[in-house]
């Protein structure tokens, strides 16, 4: 087994500097002061970027009973996702094509509600020079504070971390073409939250990291796009029991694989 300095040490192939690594922002176009927001920031750190016009869960989507497998969902949680959660999740999917089709074969995608730390160019070049296959995802924001141990230090304080437990929240994710092509296929047809699909890396296969702290976060004074959940309709009975003891075993096992990698991997 590599040690964490002989995956992540300056050897190989590496993407020469940080604007190498393409910035996505998903942005609904009936948001644009939320738009403005981010275009504001990006104008300020120096940063370019490419919008992607997030699908619009009020809208119909098209092709839905194709792209959401509703049927699995209810047998396994119970609950239905909303259109606007479906949407989100094909929203960065779109984004993962986008970078799993690009030349530079890795992307920042970026949520619309989000706040960029000074830090965030100095860390996109210290994963920019990283040699190429290190890393599917590196996660920069999380609705969690979560503790991992430290494969590398970077710039500004901030350190690379293998995390036992996913961080919550898709705000702010570095992705390779590989990691893209592991999303997208772990998510169609989709089942679950974007967040969620993210955080399950003993499932997705995704090789994920994150670096602590957080140099992008949730700005709470956005009001959510995605809005609340309808309540609980987890039914009752055997088949509820089975829902519960079905996610029960699957978030142990997460848990229990999350800790192995972040000890032994």
């Amino acid at each position: 087994m590599k040690r964490p300095e002989e995956c992540f040490g300056p050897a190989g192939t590496a993407v020469p500097n940080s604007t190498a690594i393409p910035i996505y922002v998903i942005s609904l176009d009936r948001a644009p002061e939320r738009r403005a927001h981010m275009r504001a920031q990006m104008a300020s750190l120096g940063l370019a970027h490419e919008i992607v016009t997030a699908v619009d869960g009020r809208q119909p989507i098209e092709g839905l009973e194709r792209l959401y497998d509703r049927p699995r969902r209810l047998r396994t949680y119970g609950t239905d996702l909303t259109r606007a959660e479906i949407a989100c999740c094909l929203s960065h999917l779109e984004a993962c094509r986008r970078i799993a089709q690009s030349e530079a074969g890795i992307g920042l995608v970026l949520e619309d509600d989000v706040v960029l730390s000074d830090a965030v160019a100095p860390v996109l070049a210290d994963l920019a020079g990283m040699r190429r296959g290190s890393f599917d995802v590196v996660r920069l924001a999380g609705l969690r504070e979560r503790r991992g141990r430290i494969v590398r230090q970077l710039s500004g304080g901030h350190a690379l971390v293998r995390l036992a437990v996913g961080p919550c929240g898709a705000q702010a994710y570095v992705i390779t073409a590989a990691g893209a092509r592991k999303l997208i296929s772990y998510c169609s047809p989709i089942t679950q939250q974007i967040d969620i699909a993210l955080d399950e890396t003993c499932f997705n296969r995704l090789d994920t990291y994150a670096v602590l702290p957080y140099p992008v976060r949730h700005e709470t004074g956005i009001a959510s796009t995605i809005g609340e959940r309808a309540a609980d309709d987890t039914r009752r009975g055997p088949v509820g029991l089975y829902q519960i003891a079905l996610r029960t075993l699957r978030r142990n096992f997460s848990i229990l694989h999350g800790l192995l990698r972040m000890y032994l991997a």
